[in-house]
């Protein structure tokens, strides 16, 4: 446990620790500091942060998708829309195909659904990484909520005195 003054060298401390081991979390308590550790020690630390900071394409959280919706109850021109790139991504078919058989298949065709997704991509890197720098909620969402993440080596908690206020508020119920 290492207690001591802003600017001390606390993150330095807790790298090196870390790097000592083959894998490793470095636990923040706020967003603000993990962008900190990633300025300092991008070359070695993969970000992990909760899912209101990674951007959907659509402007939407992932339990009111709009590709869903589309899949379900949209029209030709719907779907057109959102394979041609005017929602944020672009999908492009040969160019012999005529248009009648571009709406054949774009009325029988489900649009594959957020493969892109920033979320789901951090997620991705940080399990295929040795050393994740994460904050207190999305590790124990990740690890605990939903199981995403395998043991690591070491678990360092960065302000580690707010530890139990933090946990505390994750799992109690009112």
């Amino acid at each position: 446990i290492v207690n001591a003054g802003t600017g001390i060298g606390k993150s330095v401390i807790a790298t090196t620790i870390a790097n000592l081991f083959y894998s490793a979390y470095i636990c923040t308590k706020t967003t603000n500091l993990q962008t900190q550790y990633m300025q300092d020690f991008k070359e070695m630390l993969v970000e992990l942060k909760g899912k209101k900071h990674y951007q959907c394409f659509f402007n939407r959280s992932c339990d009111n998708c709009y590709v869903e919706e589309i899949n379900k109850n949209g029209t030709i021109a719907d779907k057109k829309a959102l394979l041609n790139g005017e929602h944020g991504r672009s999908f492009i078919f040969h160019d012999n195909i005529s248009e009648e058989e571009y709406d054949e298949i774009i009325e029988e065709m489900m649009v594959w659904k957020c493969s892109d997704c920033p979320y789901k991509l951090a997620i991705l890197n940080a399990q295929n990484n040795n050393y994740v720098n994460a904050n207190y909620h999305s590790l124990y969402f990740n690890s605990y909520v939903i199981p995403r993440f395998k043991k690591r080596d070491i678990i360092i908690f960065d302000e580690c005195h707010n530890f139990e206020n933090i946990m505390t508020g994750i799992i109690q119920f009112s």
